[in-house]
């Protein structure tokens, strides 16, 4: 999962989860306005700034989701709420 820094490593600017911002490849993030200043070009590994994307959901909630998906997939509908053990032989 994408670590979203919390702050512009430039400016020291607070960067929201649901903010704009620019990051490279090692994940370095900067606000917008130091993003232009520095030509969209990272000074700490020289690639390129990209946009970071936004997240709408919080990681737990991504989680969680997840979990009930990969749930859904492995019980069988009447057994939702115990695991089953193999194959059901009836």
């Amino acid at each position: 999962m994408l670590k979203m820094k919390a702050q512009c490593q430039q400016c020291n600017h607070a960067l929201g989860w649901e903010d704009s911002a620019y990051i490279c490849s090692f994940e370095c993030a900067f606000c917008p306005g130091c993003a232009r200043v520095l030509a969209h070009q990272c000074p700490n590994c020289a690639g390129a700034l990209m946009a970071r994307p936004q997240r709408t959901r919080t990681p737990a909630a991504v989680a969680a989701a997840m979990l009930r998906h990969r749930l859904r997939r492995i019980l069988p509908r009447g057994d939702r709420g115990a695991p089953t053990t193999g194959p059901r032989h009836d």
